[in-house]
C-alpha cells in the first residue's frame, strides 16, 4: 500500500468519524436510533460518498483505469488534487457546523407528517406541485418542442442521450421552467413516501409515477435515482424507523438490488447494447470517478497546459443570469476544452465545487471556497424553511424544508450557485409558481365536500421538535 493511499484513507476515515459529531444537534444531525428527522441528512452524506470515493479509487487503480472519465489528469498530478478535495470537504463541514450552531443558531422546526392535519397539508402541497410540474411539462411537449425523455425513449426507440440533447439545445421551453419540473418531482417524491408510510398505497403509487415522469423528463438518470431515494427516506421519516438489524437487512436485500436494477434500466435506455460487464465498467467510470472527473481534469488542465478553462463564469453567481445573458457555464466549457466537444453537442462535466472555484479565481478562491459554500449552505437551509412557511404554512415548511434544501444545494455541482445564493433565489421563484395553484385550490376547497382530501385546509399549528 502506497504512502499516498494511506494518507487518503486515513483522512477519509477521519472525515467519516468527525462529520456526524460536528453536525450533532443541528438540523443535519443523524442518529441511527429512531431520530426520525435525521434520515434526511443522508441526502447530504450520499453526495459526499461520491466525492470521497474518487480519491480512493484513483489512488488504488491509477488514472489509466478510468479512460471514460479522466482525459487530462495524470498519475503524477492526482494526489495533490485529492488533497485539495479532502481539504475542501473538511473545511466545508467545519464551516457548516459552526454556521448552524453559532451564526444561525435558531433551529428550523420540523415535523414528520404524523397527524391527519400534517398529512392534509402535504397532500395539498404535493398536489399543487404535481399540477404545476405536469402542466408545464405537457405545455412544453405540445407547444415548445420539449420531450419527456423516458416516454420518448420507450415510444420511439431513440437513445436517451439523443432526447436529452434535444431538450438541452433544441427546445423552446426556458430552462427555468424545466427546473420547475424538477422541483415538482422532489415534492411529489416526498409525499409519495409519506403516503406509503401512512399505508395509502394507491396514492403513493400515483405520486411515484408522477415523480418518475417529472424527475426523468429532461433525460438525466441521477434525478430519477435521487427521487426514489427521497421516497424511501420519506417513508422512514413518517414510520419513525431507526437503524436496526431488520432495516439493515431489508436495505441490503431489497434496497441495493432495486437501486442497481433501476440504474441498469436507465443506462440501458442510453446504451441499448448494455451488458452486465459494460454496466460494471460504467459504475466504476461514471459513479466511482466520473462524478469527480471535472475536478481532476479541470485542475490538471492548468497544470499540463499552463492555463485555466476560461469564460464568463462569474456571471453565473447572479440569480437567473442564464435567462438574461446567454453564456457557457463552467461545466459545459470544461467538457468542451477537455473532451473536444462542440458547444451544441456537449453535456456537463461532473465536478465538485472547488473545480469551478479554480476556474473562476485560481487557487486563492479554491482555498476560501469551502468557507463560502459552508456559510451559504447554512443560510440556504434557514431561508428555505422561512420561505416555505411564508408561502404555504408552518406544517409544509416543517416537513419539506430539509429534503428540498439538501437536493437544491448540490455541492457536487457548481460553485457559482453559492456566493450570492443564486440557487435559493431560483428555487424561490419555483415555489412562488407552485404557490399559485396551492392558494387557488385553497379557495376552491370551500365549495367542495370535505372528502376531497387534497384540497383540505390544514389548520395552523406549531410542528413538534425534539
Amino acid at each position: 500500500m502506497s504512502r499516498e493511499l494511506v494518507i487518503i484513507l486515513a483522512w477519509t476515515f477521519a472525515i467519516m468519524v468527525l462529520v456526524p459529531k460536528l453536525l450533532r444537534h443541528t438540523e443535519l444531525g443523524f442518529s441511527p436510533k429512531g431520530q426520525r428527522f435525521g434520515w434526511w441528512a443522508l441526502l447530504l452524506y450520499l453526495q459526499f460518498v461520491m466525492v470521497l470515493l474518487a480519491p480512493i479509487l484513483i489512488a488504488i487503480y491509477g488514472v489509466g483505469a478510468f479512460p471514460q472519465s479522466l482525459f487530462v489528469a495524470t498519475d503524477g498530478q492526482t494526489f495533490n488534487i485529492s488533497l485539495i478535495v479532502l481539504y475542501a470537504v473538511t473545511l466545508f463541514f467545519i464551516t457548516l457546523s459552526l454556521s448552524l450552531r453559532v451564526v444561525f443558531s435558531k433551529k428550523v422546526e420540523y415535523g414528520a407528517c404524523c397527524g391527519p392535519q400534517d398529512y392534509q397539508a402535504s397532500q395539498r402541497f404535493a398536489f399543487a406541485a404535481m399540477v404545476s410540474g405536469m402542466g408545464i411539462m405537457i405545455f412544453g411537449i405540445v407547444f415548445l418542442k420539449f420531450h419527456n425523455a423516458l416516454i420518448d425513449v420507450l415510444l420511439t426507440g431513440d437513445d436517451l442521450w439523443t432526447v436529452r440533447r434535444a431538450n438541452k439545445y433544441f427546445t423552446d421551453l426556458p430552462s427555468i421552467f424545466q427546473y420547475l419540473i424538477t422541483v415538482s418531482g422532489w415534492i411529489t417524491a416526498v409525499h409519495a413516501g409519506f403516503a406509503y408510510g401512512k399505508r395509502r398505497y394507491a396514492e403513493g403509487g400515483f405520486y411515484t409515477v408522477c415523480t418518475v415522469l417529472l424527475a426523468g423528463a429532461a433525460g438525466g438518470k441521477g434525478p430519477v435515482l435521487q427521487a426514489l431515494i427521497m421516497i424511501a427516506l420519506a417513508y422512514a421519516v413518517v414510520r419513525q424507523r431507526g437503524l436496526n438489524p431488520r432495516s439493515v437487512v431489508l436495505f441490503t436485500v431489497l434496497g441495493i438490488p432495486l437501486a442497481f436494477g433501476v440504474l441498469y434500466l436507465l443506462v440501458s435506455l442510453q446504451v441499448p447494447s448494455l451488458t452486465p460487464e459494460l454496466f460494471g465498467g460504467y459504475l466504476a467510470n461514471r459513479l466511482g470517478v466520473g462524478q469527480m472527473a471535472g475536478t481532476y481534469d479541470g485542475i490538471s488542465f492548468y497544470q499540463s497546459l499552463g492555463r485555466r478553462v476560461t469564460g464568463d463564469f462569474w456571471i453565473d453567481i447572479f440569480p437567473l443570469s442564464h435567462s438574461f445573458v446567454p453564456h457557457l457555464s463552467y461545466a459545459r466549457k470544461l467538457m468542451m476544452d477537455v473532451e473536444g466537444f462542440a458547444a451544441d453537442n456537449t453535456g456537463m462535466k461532473n465536478s465538485f465545487f472547488v473545480s469551478e472555484a479554480f476556474g473562476m479565481g485560481g487557487m486563492t478562491l479554491v482555498v476560501i471556497s469551502p468557507v463560502i459554500v459552508g456559510i451559504s449552505f447554512a443560510i440556504g437551509i434557514k431561508l428555505i424553511g422561512w420561505i416555505l412557511k411564508r408561502l404555504f404554512n408552518a406544517r409544509v415548511s416543517s416537513m419539506y424544508f430539509m429534503p428540498i434544501a439538501l437536493v437544491s444545494q448540490n455541492v457536487t455541482g457548481d460553485f457559482s450557485q453559492f456566493p450570492l445564493l443564486r440557487g435559493f433565489f431560483t428555487l424561490m421563484v419555483m415555489l412562488v409558481i407552485i404557490a399559485i395553484p396551492y392558494v387557488l385550490f385553497g379557495r376552491i376547497r370551500q365549495t367542495l365536500p370535505r372528502r376531497h382530501a387534497f384540497l383540505s385546509r390544514d389548520e395552523a399549528g406549531t410542528p413538534r421538535s425534539l
